[in-house]
């Protein structure tokens, strides 16, 4: 009950914090936001359907209209298309701001049905319709209410459905760490990633590729040492056809799915017709879930994953593939996926001070060795060598995906790019890699030490990152130099009625319009942050005494 407990309080957490976010960041701030939006309401206006003609449709007046009424995240500001950044939108009197806002609250009904002018490609329609058939009916419960009320019904949905991540990645860590502390630390862990929030906090399909990964890694684990059977292998082809029909790059699960199924094959010799009946119902009911969906992409644009760099880099004659391999300059590329993965504050993509980001590497890179120690020289109550590799599998083959949408971006920008916060869809098995590989680097009777110190580390970016960045940014607090950098904001600019300030103008940008509300959220997200601090002490101060070993299943060997 005292484990049940605690599990509840860290997903409470995990919601509360999530939710502050919800209703503090301003409307199409987060990434694609807009697109994304504009997706679902194609598709509940639509009764269902989902566009998957080779030209994306056009986005609805609405959307673009409240593009024009509303501050612009900093890539996409066009003050020639009427869409004003941050600093340009708080230079207006607060009359238009408040002129603005009445307008996008009253835009009309109708609109949400008319076409764009100037036409803006639905260019998101190139995403798998999970997440959008899921929240269609939502919409549509709520399609009279004004765009930012919608909006704040999503993102909660959204936050809601990546929640359940929680209780996967206590069950995850569980069953290859078997101590309910160590488990209970990957969950607080988890919770405390700081771009994690800024990434769920949004309409997105993200939010629900965090939890099918978490879904996908826990089934896999469960698939590893257990006995073959059909039921196994249904579960396992659900869990990976729900992940392809959400994010195209969950592509890079298959290999993982086949890896477990081939160990299966070889542990099980002498019941192989029951692994065989696993592998059919595996890759039967994926391909029954999302093959249709990847079809559709290698007929209409030649490439499985139908994103648009992929079309036009099979399109492009200029640069082949392995000669972009050969020159994307990798050191640019993955230091990017680096701080795009630890945080980047929304759209804007604002960054923190350098040496934060070197202080969370550092920690990574340990917990790397560490894991690397723990594969050569097993020690008890930490991931096995057959676990490491499978917890560890999904996210090099995720990196592999990423390195090659860098190189289809070279080939037809000159640039090679891309960005980690993709891998949020394993924070699961990065946190529980990151909290055993520090462990193993510490003497046993200290395995649980590392659960404060990755929480404090990752919460204090988060809060500096939130607090003296983002939303004073947000609220016109900071702005960008004549040199194009921004600032960080000072404490005294929350004294004497600038806290109330911030409040305010995120009230008029966002999607709920309460000052209070919005102050109110905040003070449940600072009581969340500081009972997550405190759970994280009190694990690693008392777990050791109170929470014992999980038994070992029967049926996996014993150590």
């Amino acid at each position: 009950m005292r484990i049940q407990f605690m599990l509840w309080t860290i997903w409470c957490c995990f919601l509360a914090r999530a939710l502050f976010y919800c209703a503090a960041v301003p409307l199409w701030e987060g990434y694609d936001e807009y697109s994304h939006f504009a997706l679902v309401q194609y598709v509940a206006t639509h009764n269902g359907q989902f566009p998957l003609g080779a030209v994306p449709p056009n986005s609805s007046r609405a959307v673009s209209e409240s593009r024009r009424l509303t501050p612009g995240a900093w890539v996409i500001h066009d003050t020639n298309r009427g869409i004003l950044s941050y600093e340009e939108y708080f230079s207006l009197p607060p009359s238009e701001r408040n002129s603005r806002r009445e307008r996008l609250k009253n835009l009309p009904v109708e609109w949400s049905r008319e076409g764009a002018a100037p036409r803006e490609s639905l260019y998101e329609a190139q995403q798998p319709p999970l997440y959008y058939w899921i929240l269609a009916p939502f919409y549509k419960l709520v399609e009279g209410w004004s765009i930012p009320s919608i909006v704040w019904i999503l993102r909660s949905l959204t936050v809601l459905i990546a929640s359940a991540a929680v209780p996967l990645a206590f069950w995850a860590g569980r069953r290859v760490l078997r101590n309910d502390a160590m488990a209970l630390g990957v969950a607080v862990a988890m919770t405390s990633f700081p771009e994690l929030f800024v990434l769920v906090g949004h309409v997105s399909n993200e939010g629900l590729a965090v939890t099918a990964g978490a879904l996908f890694v826990f089934v896999v684990l469960r698939v590893l040492d257990g006995p073959p059977s059909l039921g196994s292998g249904v579960l396992l082809g659900i869990s990976l056809g729900a992940a392809l029909l959400t994010k195209a790059y969950f592509l890079a699960l298959v290999p993982v799915a086949f890896v477990v199924l081939c160990y299966a094959w070889f542990r099980h010799a002498a019941s192989r017709s029951d692994v065989t009946w696993q592998a059919v119902a595996a890759v039967g009911s994926s391909f029954v879930i999302s093959g249709w969906w990847y079809v559709h992409n290698l007929l209409g644009t030649g490439t499985l994953t139908g994103q648009f760099e992929d079309a036009q880099a099979m399109a492009s004659n200029k640069v082949s593939f392995l000669s972009a391999v050969g020159e994307v300059h990798w050191a640019k590329v993955f230091d990017l996926m680096v701080y795009s993965h630890i945080w980047l504050g929304g759209w804007s993509f604002l960054v923190v001070r350098a040496w934060m980001y070197r202080v969370v590497e550092l920690m990574l890179f340990v917990a790397i060795v560490g894991v690397c120690i723990q594969a050569i020289w097993e020690r008890t109550g930490l991931p096995r060598r057959k676990e490491i590799g499978l917890l560890a599998l999904p996210y090099l083959t995720m990196v592999a995906g990423l390195c090659f949408h860098a190189a289809q971006v070279f080939r037809i920008r000159g640039s090679g790019a891309t960005v980690g916060y993709y891998l949020y869809s394993l924070v699961v098995p990065e946190s529980i890699l990151l909290i055993a590989g520090l462990a193993r680097t510490m003497p046993a009777r200290m395995r649980l030490f590392p659960i404060p110190v990755v929480t404090l580390i990752l919460i204090g970016l988060e809060q500096f990152g939130a607090w003296f960045v983002m939303f004073p940014y947000y609220t016109g607090l900071i702005r960008h130099n004549a040199l194009g950098r921004l600032p960080t904001a000072r404490i005294e600019q929350f004294w004497n009625g600038g806290a109330d300030t911030l409040f305010d103008r995120l009230s008029g940008i966002g999607p709920v319009s309460s000052p209070t509300i919005i102050a109110a959220g905040a003070l449940l997200y600072g009581l969340a942050t500081a009972v997550l601090l405190g759970l994280a002490f009190k694990i690693a101060v008392s777990g050791h005494r109170t929470m014992p070993e999980v038994p070992i299943a029967a049926d996996s060997p014993k150590r």
